[in-house]
């Protein structure tokens, strides 16, 4: 059987010939197309949870735990579920990585006193049966998280933590993302917290942009840079996030800058986000500068260099938008 059915002599039903059985297609009239106008499939969200959880347990002693991979979530937690000792005391953080190698030290919110940090500490057992801080992280663009204890002390202390990780709460059918009409063409529905890579690796051998990026409507995102080999004498690169109103006339972000980087497999971030706390970029590896500023329609990263023959092999630049 072909495909759309005529009925009442010369009425047209749009449907689709699967197998011989006959469905009917439905859609809304947007007015932008005629009888041949195609209409968009997987534009319906589908409201998604998809949790994964793993338990840490018997932490006796300083150091970075496994790590476990972060690919497909975008929010975590962690809880100290048990902490068992002789006055025993335990400082923690989450840290994330975008290669398992470089790693840097993620903030989080208190569930219980909204605090917000990056190093947390337990002083004193907990009661059987009662779990001890709870801490959500967002983890962005990372690919990888780990807990790394930095502290314990006490007559054997002994610890177990919980990591429960969570997917973006919206996902589109395979291969097809909730697209938005604004009135020239298609594009990524708003609030998505898409993520993806900017396209600008390769060797930077001197002062230059990368290509633009197209903000759908996100209040802000978070980069992360990753750089392989360096050479030169006295190399040096700072790394920025430039936005514009219409593609054509750039500024720089104020405080969306890293600090001046020389070192190889440097794994550093920047975040810009209205209200967030502003932090400078730091010259140690694995540190994250962040910016209190709205993002703009249209942003790209862009880098000075300096020294002598320098050569920075930036292996990419991952970015995750946050939802508003």
């Amino acid at each position: 059987m072909a495909d759309n059915s005529t009925q009442s002599g010369t009425d047209t039903i749009r449907d689709k010939d699967r197998a011989g059985v006959k469905t009917q297609i439905f859609g809304l009239d947007l007015n932008i197309g005629g009888a041949t106008e195609q209409l968009m499939a997987g534009l319906l969200p589908v409201q998604g949870y998809q949790p994964a959880a793993t338990t840490f347990s018997a932490v006796t002693a300083t150091g970075a735990q496994s790590s476990t991979t972060a690919t497909g979530y975008n929010v975590a937690t962690v809880t100290l579920r048990t902490f068992t000792g002789t006055t025993p005391a335990i400082t923690w953080k989450l840290q994330a990585s975008d290669d398992g190698t470089n790693w840097v030290d993620l903030q989080g919110i208190n569930n219980t006193t909204g605090a917000v940090a990056s190093s947390w500490t337990q002083s004193g057992a907990l009661t059987a049966g009662t779990a001890g801080p709870s801490i959500d992280y967002t983890i962005g663009a990372y690919t990888n998280v780990r807990i790394n204890v930095t502290a314990i002390s006490g007559t054997t202390p002994s610890a177990a933590f919980g990591l429960a990780m969570q997917s973006m709460p919206y996902e589109a059918s395979p291969g097809v993302l909730p697209q938005l009409w604004n009135g020239t063409a298609w594009e990524p529905q708003r609030g998505m917290s898409l993520s993806g890579v900017t396209g600008d690796s390769g060797a930077k051998t001197a002062t230059g942009t990368g290509a633009t990026q197209t903000n759908t409507g996100n209040k802000g995102l978070q980069a992360v840079i990753t750089l392989g080999t360096v050479s030169g004498v006295s190399p040096t690169a700072v790394f920025k996030i430039q936005g514009s109103v219409d593609g054509t006339v750039w500024y720089d972000i104020p405080g969306a800058a890293t600090a001046s980087l020389t070192a190889t497999n440097t794994g550093v971030g920047i975040t810009v986000y209205p209200g967030a706390t502003a932090v400078t970029g730091a010259t140690t590896a694995g540190t994250t500068a962040a910016a209190s500023q709205p993002l703009p329609r249209f942003w790209r990263v862009a880098w000075t260099i300096g020294g002598t023959t320098p050569s920075f092999a930036l292996t990419q630049i991952a970015y995750l938008y946050l939802v508003n």
